[in-house]
């Protein structure tokens, strides 16, 4: 978790801010973190709720409640590490280098004049 967690976040946080001006900047970072909380609980409850119930079927066709606790958190863990590797098969091929809208132009961003103050 520390290690996805690493990798992820400072990724997803240039991608979530990237294409926003200097005075929205910190209105789409509060969003990408917003989003990453939410959908990280969000998640988590779905995985529990399938584990679990899961585990209900399974202890009510006869199983012991510790392996029918065992097989569905497994159920759980293994829908997670299928998210999690088609999430990076997703990144990995859905990278793309972008390519300016006119070759002869540089892909800048407009850069305000600096304005001289009077004293």
């Amino acid at each position: 978790m520390p290690l996805g967690g690493g990798l992820v976040l400072v990724g997803s946080t240039v991608a979530g801010a990237d294409g926003a001006s200097g005075e929205d900047a910190g209105i789409a970072t509060a969003m990408n973190n917003a989003s990453m909380q939410i959908g990280s609980a969000i998640g988590l409850a779905a995985l529990v709720s399938l584990g679990a119930s899961h585990a209900a079927v399974l202890e009510d066709a006869g199983l012991d409640p510790m392996t029918a606790d065992a097989r569905g958190y497994a159920l759980s863990f293994a829908i997670a590490a299928g998210v999690t590797g088609a999430g990076a098969l997703l990144g990995f091929f859905g990278i793309t280098r972008r390519i300016p809208a006119r070759p002869d132009e540089p892909d800048v961003r407009a850069v305000r004049e600096p304005v001289e103050l009077e004293r």
